[in-house]
């Protein structure tokens, strides 16, 4: 299955048309940073006139109706979860051969022309100290296959490069680094009067420092360090979070020595734009994040960050606008709290020049433009 074998079929485009991109994504919704990945490059290929046919476990047709993308749902819902990923790999698999035009993929599927790597299973396990189960094995192999299958291959930073070559095999000529794509919508406040609109519109309060923490995954993004690290505080930040509340049996948050964590739950959001804008700083402390969409997507809103040192996307970002710490270290993690809280406290804690803080071009057609020129190499 490696790429010397592939057909060229994006070259059976009628005269003078480009060749229709078949663009394969995990869901075709509204979501966390995986699907509005998708959402955003689907965009941005459409933007810049090219045709797209999207390719998903699960569709919201009516918004693909309303953004004119074709998309068609592969589902895999009737499987058990931990053979959903596997299950869509054959799926696609089976119909590969039938779609004509160039294949880049999102998702862990077998395209021909480009795979997108956003972080690996191996590299996963190695982080948190694991070792492979049964579960494992199914989606290391799953992984394998794809990344041996495609011409080329996108990888969201240069950590997941060393990964896919050191723990995979794959020949570094064949992988280009390209950083994801961030959505023109976040943008910094216009002033200060709408920041705090939006700070009212979420109920936070304006005499306590508050930091936002967006994440559906909270054991992995760090919270039970950082609920320590902020409990061991005098005159502790308000932690916001931003996604699902943790389970009915950490339903407060109560660490060792009894006293709860400062946190106001704001459930899901459509809008993370105006939680981004209205919080004072945006933390992240996880295990092993490849890249991570949260901290573009809060600079670009204005918002500092506090996050854990091997965070993929902190190679693209200024480091004056970041306190790090180790997630493996709650002092670490208070001490870079308090930094954070000593730049407010002096009104030096906003980000002034969004843009120029982020050393890429982080918007849709911009990454478009240069994702279709390594598939089309």
């Amino acid at each position: 299955m490696g790429s010397t074998s592939q057909s060229q079929n994006h070259l059976t485009a009628e005269p003078g048309q480009k060749p229709v991109v078949h663009l394969f994504v995990h869901h075709f919704r509204w979501g966390g940073g995986i699907e509005r990945s998708g959402m955003d490059v689907s965009a941005g290929i459409q933007q810049i006139g090219r045709t797209v046919q999207v390719h998903a476990r699960a569709v919201d047709q009516k918004l693909a109706v309303s953004l004119g993308i074709p998309a068609r749902a592969h589902p895999v819902w009737a499987f058990p979860r931990r053979l959903r990923t596997w299950t869509f790999y054959r799926r696609i698999e089976r119909v590969l051969p039938s779609l004509k035009g160039l294949q880049i993929a999102l998702a862990t599927v077998p395209a021909r022309d480009v795979v997108v790597c956003g972080g690996t299973h191996l590299g996963y396990l190695k982080h948190l100290g694991r070792k492979p189960g049964l579960f494992d094995r199914l989606q290391i192999s799953v992984e394998r296959n794809c990344f041996s299958y495609p011409r080329r291959i996108v990888s969201s930073s240069h950590l997941c490069s060393n990964e896919l070559v050191d723990l995979y095999g794959v020949p570094r000529e064949r992988i280009s680094v390209l950083h994801p794509p961030i959505g023109t919508s976040f943008t910094p406040p216009r002033d200060e009067d709408l920041r705090q609109r939006h700070r009212r519109e979420l109920g936070l309060p304006n005499n306590q420092t508050t930091i936002l923490f967006p994440s559906t995954g909270h054991t992995r993004k760090g919270l039970d360090p950082i609920c320590e690290a902020l409990v061991g505080l005098e005159d502790p930040p308000l932690l916001v979070i931003a996604g699902n509340r943790p389970g009915s049996q950490r339903e407060n948050l109560r660490l060792r020595n009894g006293r709860p964590a400062p946190i106001k739950f704001l459930g899901y959001l459509e809008d993370m734009e105006a939680a981004y804008r209205a919080a004072d700083f945006t933390i992240l402390g996880s295990f092993y994040e490849p890249f991570g969409m949260v901290g573009p997507e809060s600079i670009l809103c204005g918002t500092r960050l506090i996050f854990e040192e091997r965070i993929g996307c902190l190679e693209v970002i200024d480091q004056s606008v970041v306190e790090t710490f180790s997630v493996r270290d709650v002092d670490s993690i208070r001490n870079a709290i308090l930094r954070a809280v000593d730049l407010k406290r002096h009104g030096f804690y906003r980000v002034h020049d969004p843009a120029n803080s982020l050393n890429y071009d982080p918007y849709p057609t911009s990454y478009a433009r240069k994702l279709l020129e390594i598939a089309e190499i």
